[in-house]
């Protein structure tokens, strides 16, 4: 992982706000947002950053397993019976929360209600749409980011988390088709 930070590393003219630091955008997969050890890590990268006079705007997957653990609670739902799966995200999420020193269960209590209240849907239907899949896919992200950010917050860093689904736009010419 690199930890310095050098001038000619990103193209001249990148964009800056209008206290002229330039923006960079850092990502992190699952298996990097998934301990304590790593957000240690993150924060440290994202001071020294800070302190080159970068703006870094954090981006960063579910948590790792989440995602299969989110489809495995999906198919379990359409089985019938989602509780041991719905539980083994809970205890994922609380457990990292936890190690952050945050309460997990209160923090992420709408994502959590949603996600029971999605898994219980399904349970009765006996199937999924692809649009309540998407919407049960992307709480392993929103739970993950909001962990982060409280995180950072509770280390000093001035952050402002962002839903992606109220800022990215899809192109109004761009085809989407769901395949099954």
């Amino acid at each position: 992982m690199m930890t310095t930070i050098h001038e000619g590393t990103f193209p001249p003219g990148a964009a800056t706000d209008e206290d002229g630091h330039r923006w960079l955008v850092m990502k992190f997969g699952g298996t990097s947002v998934a301990s304590a050890d790593r957000w240690a890590t993150i924060r440290d990268l994202i001071v020294e950053r800070q302190k080159a006079g970068y703006r870094p705007v954090v981006v960063h997957s579910a948590l790792a397993t989440v995602s299969n653990r989110l489809q495995t609670a999906l198919d379990a739902a359409v089985d019938g019976d989602y509780r041991e799966p719905y539980d083994d995200i809970v205890a994922v999420h609380v457990r990292l929360a936890a190690e952050l020193g945050l309460e997990g269960t209160e923090l992420l209590a709408d994502e959590l209600g949603d996600l029971e209240q999605l898994l219980a849907g399904i349970r009765l239907i006996r199937e999924i749409s692809p649009r309540i899949q998407v919407k049960v896919m992307a709480l392993g992200e929103l739970m993950a980011t909001k962990l982060g950010a409280a995180y950072l917050r509770s280390q000093g860093i001035a952050v402002a988390w962002t839903d992606a689904r109220e800022v990215l736009q899809r192109h109004a010419n761009f085809d989407v088709r769901v395949i099954q």
